[in-house]
């Protein structure tokens, strides 16, 4: 029988962040930091989940969904995959909007860039690139991100974009929403009692 490979689960609120791998947590203040920890569990058991933070890929993932990603090099990744990779001292999950063929020898490089970013992040190298998003898990239900924005996302994006304000009040609305869905799907949940 096969053992299911450990997963780290990474939770990150403004002011903290703790983990956990399998069933053990890892209180925030351990001397590991946590996005290494987050890439080792990657790199040895081909997939990790976490909780998103940050608004540049909304409305394709919005600031708490989990994100679940799988390791894949990079001659398998093709235009319009939601690709995970180191940068700005961190990790970044944004969409590759450019795929290049390298020169003899060389491995190929992506242009990724988020939905609400003006400009392209610097080129992915087999190095820096370390997996896809395989699903995005919101509300306990799971979808696969879009390989391609529609018009009502590309819309949405935009407005983010170009307005602090917008942003703000599109994470509020969908903070509520979500704290709407989740209250009607506890109600739904609970048995109902025959009268009499």
């Amino acid at each position: 029988m096969q053992q299911q490979p450990q997963t780290l689960v990474i939770e990150r609120s403004s002011d903290r962040c703790s983990c956990s791998i399998g069933n053990t947590w890892i209180p925030s203040s351990s001397a590991v930091p946590v996005i290494a920890l987050m890439i080792d569990v990657l790199r040895r058991s081909g997939w990790v989940h976490f909780r998103a933070v940050g608004s540049s890929m909304i409305p394709a993932i919005w600031p708490g969904d989990i994100l679940v990603v799988h390791s894949r090099r990079i001659e398998k990744t093709t235009v319009g995959d939601v690709v995970l990779f180191t940068c700005y001292q961190g990790v970044v999950a944004h969409r590759v909007i450019e795929w290049h063929e390298a020169p003899c020898g060389s491995k190929p490089v992506l242009i990724a860039q988020g939905l609400t970013i003006p400009e392209p992040d610097p080129p992915v190298t087999e190095e820096n690139l370390l997996g896809v998003v395989a699903y995005v898990i919101r509300s306990g239900k799971w979808f696969r991100p879009t390989k391609s924005p529609g018009l009502p996302s590309r819309v949405t994006s935009t407005i983010i974009r170009l307005s602090p304000f917008a942003n703000r009040l599109l994470q509020r609305a969908h903070k509520i929403r979500h704290i709407i869905v989740a209250r009607n799907t506890a109600n739904t949940a609970l048995p109902i009692r025959a009268q009499g």
